[in-house]
């Protein structure tokens, strides 16, 4: 593992979920490949920013059709609002509920965070200090694997999966180890509950600016042609990034993006 550490600032709580919140920026929408992703037919893919830092969050609208409620009034579009801890935002019809998360020193092992996979409403609003590195998701994960715990598998993964993406979009050194086990489970996942976790690899790689290892395509290709792929935004994200970066003369890369390209057709418009 790598010994780079950040710390969870602020978590939005959606009903018994709960979305980790680092410095720097946050898009809530309907893409799945945001940061805070929203599963709310009144969303829109890109609907609303969070300027977060350890003192304070701010909210924008992003010109969303059906806006942003806070103070029970709609936000005017593009204009940064303050959140206090405990304000509560309605998007379409989807509650959040900002809480602070005060971390103190490094962030703690596993073997301290009581209430995995999801941190109960009292651990989180008693700020304890208690935030969970993507370590503390990857144990788990491995726990739930090896006991054929299923349900606890995929939750672990995905709060694994959002962690690791929030390293790196702060900017901290891809841990390839973690990178590399969270595809697996994500793999496995897809494999045996559903292909949503193909968006979920994509916008991982894409996230780190990674490129995707060809046996890793390989078995995404293989869960395409099995079961689809019911949200095409983050491979075509993906996409688009190989494009832009892929050099003509780089013979492993061209052979890449020609798979890429493959599986992209396999799901058609």
């Amino acid at each position: 593992m790598s010994s780079a550490t950040y710390e969870t600032l602020w978590l939005l709580r959606q009903g018994d979920d709960y979305h980790p919140l680092f410095e720097g920026r946050a898009i809530l929408g309907r893409n799945e490949d945001v940061e805070v992703p929203l599963a709310d037919p009144l969303a829109s893919r890109q609907h609303a920013e969070l300027d977060v830092t350890a003192a304070v969050v701010r909210i924008r609208d992003l010109g969303s059709r059906n806006g942003v409620q806070m103070r029970g009034r709609v936000l005017p579009a593009h204009a940064w609002v303050e959140m206090a801890a405990g304000e509560e935002i309605v998007i379409g019809t989807t509650r959040l509920v900002l809480l602070r998360e005060r971390p103190r020193g490094r962030l703690v092992t596993h073997e301290k965070v009581r209430a995995l996979p999801r941190p109960s409403p009292a651990e989180v609003e008693r700020s304890t200090g208690a935030a969970a590195p993507y370590e503390t998701f990857l144990a788990e994960a491995d726990r739930a694997a090896a006991r054929g715990d299923l349900e606890r598998r995929q939750t672990a993964t995905e709060l694994l999966i959002e962690t690791l993406a929030g390293a790196l979009r702060q900017g901290f050194p891809p841990d390839h180890g973690a990178v590399s086990a969270a595809v697996n489970h994500a793999l496995y996942l897809a494999e045996e509950s559903g292909p949503e976790w193909v968006g979920r690899v994509f916008s991982l790689y894409r996230r780190g600016n990674l490129r995707v290892p060809i046996d890793v395509l390989a078995r995404l290709e293989a869960i395409v042609i099995q079961r689809g792929l019911p949200e095409v935004g983050p491979l075509d994200a993906y996409l688009v990034w190989a494009r832009s970066t892929i050099d003509p003369k780089d013979v492993r890369g061209v052979a890449l993006l020609r798979q890429l390209e493959r599986v992209r057709r396999l799901v058609g418009e």
